[in-house]
C-alpha cells in the first residue's frame, strides 16, 4: 500500500476498506464529499487493473465507487439541472445590483457541482435499486469472481422494475370472455427460461410469461366455434411448443405466415429478423383466399407489438366474430382478452 501512495499521492488507499468507506458515505451530507470518495475509489480501481491486481482486489475499490454513486444518486435528485429564469420586472443589471446588496443563497446546479447530467441519471438509477437487492447483486458477482460494474447493476434495476410489473399483472388476471368465435388470434407469453438468471440477457420478457403446459391449458378450444380459424404467434425458439399447443386445442396446422421485419432484434446463434404465425383450423371455416403469400413485410415497433398489416390480412381472409388473446391494444371489431389490453392505446 505504501508503494501505491508513493506512485500516486492523490489516491487515498484507506478507501480500500469497504465497510469504513460505506460508513463515511452514509454520514456524508454534500455531493462534494461523496464525489471525492467516488473519484478516488475509481482511481484506485484503474490503478489496480493497470498493475494486474486480482479481480477480488479491484472489486473492493469498485464496490466503494458504486456505494458512493448510489449516495450521489440520492443527493443529485435535489439538484437543479440548470439555473432558472430571472425575476419578472428585474433586468440583468438590476438583479445584479440587488444580489450584491442582499445575496440570496441558491441551490447549486449539477454543472456547478461538476456533475454531468448523464452521470447523475445513471447514479439515480443505481439508487433506485433496493439496498437488499443491490447487496445481493454485489455478493453474487463477487462470488462468481466477476468484475463489479455500474452498468450491470443498472440492468439489475431495470429487471427489478420489470419483475415488479410482472407481479402486478399476475395479480390482475384477465377478465373472463364468454361466447364462441370464428377467428382467434393468440400471442402467448412464451417462457424464455434460457439464461433466466442472467440480468444481461437481451431477450428477457418485460411481462409475465407462461410455461408451455400452462399455455396448452388455456381455454382456446372452449372459445372456438366448431368451424374456426386460429392464428398462433411463435418464434424460432418455440416452434415445437407451438405445435404441441395446437394439438392440445384440437387444431390442425395449415401453413405458416412469416413476419419479415425492417430491422433485427434479439436471438440466439442468429439475430432474429422474423417472427412466425401458424395458421390452423378446426372444422371447415370460411377463408377468403386470393393471392396472399406466406411473407408479411412490416416494420418492427415496440416489444411484442404485432403489425397492423397482420390484422388487416386476417380481417380480409377470415370473416366472422374475432377474439384476440393476450391483446395489447384496442382494435375495432375484435373482442380482447388479456391483462394489458391498453398497453399500446
Amino acid at each position: 500500500m505504501s508503494d501505491m501512495r508513493r506512485r500516486d499521492p492523490s489516491i487515498d488507499v484507506g478507501l480500500m476498506n469497504v465497510e469504513r468507506a460505506r460508513a463515511y458515505i452514509a454520514l456524508a451530507k454534500s455531493t462534494d464529499e461523496v464525489k471525492d470518495v467516488r473519484d478516488k475509489a475509481e482511481a484506485i480501481r484503474r490503478y489496480l487493473r493497470a498493475r494486474g491486481a486480482s479481480t477480488e482486489t479491484q472489486n473492493d475499490a469498485a464496490e466503494v465507487r458504486m456505494w458512493a454513486e448510489r449516495k450521489l444518486g440520492e443527493l443529485t435528485r435535489e439538484l437543479p439541472k440548470a439555473k432558472g429564469g430571472g425575476e419578472k420586472g428585474v433586468g440583468r443589471r438590476g438583479k445584479n445590483a440587488v444580489a450584491s446588496c442582499n445575496r440570496i443563497p441558491t441551490t447549486p446546479t449539477l454543472a456547478e457541482q461538476g456533475i454531468a447530467k448523464i452521470d447523475a441519471h445513471r447514479w439515480q438509477k443505481l439508487a433506485d435499486i433496493a439496498e437488499p437487492a443491490f447487496t445481493r447483486h454485489v455478493a453474487e458477482v463477487r462470488a462468481k469472481g466477476e468484475r463489479l460494474t455500474t452498468g450491470a447493476a443498472i440492468k439489475l434495476a431495470r429487471q427489478e422494475s420489470k419483475a415488479a410489473l410482472a407481479e402486478e399483472l399476475r395479480a390482475k388476471p384477465p377478465p373472463p370472455v364468454s361466447g364462441h368465435f370464428d377467428v382467434i388470434v393468440i400471442d402467448p407469453p412464451w417462457q424464455y427460461a434460457k439464461r433466466a438468471e442472467d440480468i444481461t440477457h437481451r431477450g428477457r420478457n418485460p411481462y409475465p410469461d407462461m410455461s408451455t403446459e400452462a399455455i396448452c391449458a388455456l381455454p382456446v378450444a372452449a372459445r372456438a366455434e366448431r368451424d374456426c380459424t386460429l392464428w398462433l404467434w411463435t418464434t424460432n425458439a418455440f416452434m415445437r411448443d407451438a405445435f404441441r399447443c395446437l394439438d392440445a386445442w384440437g387444431f390442425a396446422e395449415k401453413t405458416i405466415l412469416t413476419w419479415v421485419k425492417d430491422r433485427m432484434g434479439t436471438g440466439d446463434w442468429l439475430r432474429g429478423k422474423t417472427e412466425h404465425c401458424i395458421l390452423a383450423t378446426r372444422g371447415k371455416p370460411t377463408v377468403v383466399l386470393t393471392n396472399q403469400t406466406t411473407a408479411l413485410l412490416a416494420p418492427l415497433r415496440e416489444h411484442s407489438r404485432k403489425p397492423d398489416e397482420f390484422y388487416a390480412l386476417v380481417e380480409a381472409l377470415c370473416p366472422g366474430t374475432r377474439l384476440d388473446m393476450f391483446a395489447r391494444e384496442p382494435r375495432n371489431g375484435w373482442v380482447l382478452w388479456g391483462a394489458e389490453t391498453e398497453t399500446f392505446r
